[in-house]
């Protein structure tokens, strides 16, 4: 059952429960996850606030607030610091990307949990091959696993309408180029 869901399900109209957990909560926009928290006595919002915000296309619903979640309301209101719990360990990024994760979002709160995750790299079973061509160097940076953090500016490239086919040409040169590595297109 989904936050959306809930409210306008057959099997749970009517329904109370002691604890609604909803997943993603960032992600999700206040009047559409009333519903789920209002079936229920208490409820526990998962998720951070800092990442994807809810999808809002219409101007005038963002505007309105439609693009600001119930989990970023309740985590930047005064009246609720006690109710905020921040995992600041986490296990996936290695340091460098920590790093840029704490710059641009989390104010250095993040650590990583340990050694191994704080040093791991991008394993390429076959080595990157040299490129010859001087407009394609920029490859070499993607598939160096010593290079964790890469930016590519693609603001040069024409783009017509809501398709950027030259980013879409960049980004399917970094994939060929990272399978051709050996690395796993799962």
């Amino acid at each position: 059952v989904s936050a959306l869901t809930a409210p306008r399900s057959p099997l749970l109209a009517g329904q109370k429960f002691d604890v609604v957990i909803v997943d993603e909560a960032g992600q999700i926009s206040q009047p559409a996850i009333l519903g789920a928290i209002m079936a229920a006595d208490s409820f526990v919002l998962v998720g951070d606030h800092m990442q994807l915000p809810p999808l809002v296309v219409s101007e005038v619903a963002d505007q309105a607030g439609y693009g600001i979640s119930m989990l970023m309301h309740l985590a930047e209101a005064r009246g609720f610091p006690d109710a905020v719990a921040k995992l600041t360990m986490q296990y996936r990024m290695n340091e460098d990307i920590c790093h840029f994760s704490n710059i641009v979002a989390y104010k250095g709160l993040l650590k990583c949990a340990n050694d191994e995750v704080k040093n791991q790299k991008l394993h390429l079973p076959v080595p990157p091959k040299l490129e010859t061509n001087v407009d394609m160097k920029w490859i070499e940076r993607v598939v160096n696993p010593n290079s964790p953090v890469v930016f590519l500016d693609c603001a040069s490239k024409e783009s017509q309408g809501p398709v950027n086919t030259a980013e879409i040409s960049i980004v399917k040169q970094c994939v060929k180029e990272l399978s051709d590595c050996g690395l796993a297109m799962s």
